[in-house]
């Protein structure tokens, strides 16, 4: 996914790398590279992005709506591709900086993050299917600058690409220095994924858990914390999403009504009472989901800090 990495060098990683065509060209002009005893790899472009966004410091959070123009030689290649609701689109970013091994601000090994700079500067992006026009795909978000060759394209298989329990330190550390709007954009995106829609109940929910991870600094999923859903099945996928929380690890329980909680246990809960919030949304909540995300938590939610109401 394409989602800004902290660790990349610059705010976002696919977009600060846009094309020139000079490197992967037309499809017979193929960019190969020598891998000592190995043949040579060979690329060829199988399509180009269509966005209104030409520079990175133009490019949104999470991209914006585009189109993918296939070439007509691989027109066949898209039989049957409106059968899928998502699909992963592997970009070439030709001014990516491929010497570099370590990305900043904070060195890390560009293996192990999402940084455009890496020996070989392909993007991945998993990106909604709106509809197909021919030789043209219509989708829902894309952070590839207009005119980004595209060298493969794959469907998105729930059942084989999800790993749900997975973790990194993007979502296990607290980031204080991600401005609050940009981390609600974030939760949101990633909530929206599990849910499948843009609704009030799940930016309740991303406002919620933004709340108690500013307060107990802590990341979205770090072990610690343990959730319990009330009745509102928005606010239950956005936690449960965002949290990682499952019954399998024992971090998710069920109540019931309208109220819901998120407990934080702290490294020495065997000698102090955990921390918990508990949330009930009030009364004229908006239904605009990206009106609550400006709202403050205060005005959205009754709220009891460990038992004693707070709000409203």
């Amino acid at each position: 996914m394409a989602r800004p990495d902290p660790t990349a060098d610059g705010p976002r990683p696919n977009a600060n790398h846009g094309p020139r065509t000079t490197d992967v060209g037309p499809p017979h002009d193929s960019a190969s590279v020598t891998c000592g005893s190995w043949s040579p790899i060979q690329l060829v472009p199988v399509a180009r992005v269509h966005s209104p966004i030409r520079e990175p410091r133009e490019m949104p959070r999470g991209g914006v709506p585009c189109e993918v123009e296939v070439l007509p030689e691989y027109e066949a290649g898209l039989d049957a591709i409106e059968t899928n609701s998502h699909l992963v689109l592997i970009g070439w970013f030709d001014r990516a900086d491929r010497t570099k091994l370590l990305a900043s601000p904070r060195p890390r090994g560009v293996f192990g993050i999402r940084s455009a700079v890496r020996p070989n500067p392909l993007g991945l992006t998993v990106a909604r299917l709106l509809g197909v026009e021919g030789r043209r795909l219509r989708l829902d978000r894309l952070d590839f600058l207009d005119g980004t060759p595209i060298v493969d394209i794959k469907r998105y298989a729930p059942g084989w690409d999800c790993v749900f329990a997975a973790t990194t330190s993007h979502e296990l550390e607290y980031r204080p220095e991600v401005e609050t709007a940009d981390a609600l954009d974030d939760l949101m995106q990633e909530a929206v994924k599990f849910h499948g829609q843009r609704t009030a109940g799940l930016a309740l929910g991303v406002v919620a858990l933004r709340h108690a991870l500013v307060r107990w600094a802590i990341g979205q999923r770090d072990p610690r914390l343990s959730i319990r859903v009330g009745d509102d099945g928005a606010i239950a996928d956005a936690l449960q999403a965002l949290t990682g929380a499952r019954f399998g690890n024992g971090r998710l329980l069920t109540g019931a009504g309208p109220a819901f909680e998120l407990t934080f246990f702290a490294d020495d809960a065997a000698t102090t009472q955990p921390a918990r919030i508990r949330f009930q949304p009030g009364p004229g909540v908006p239904s605009d989901p990206d009106i609550i995300l400006t709202q403050p938590v205060e005005s959205l939610f009754t709220i009891w800090y460990d038992g004693l109401e707070h709000s409203i």
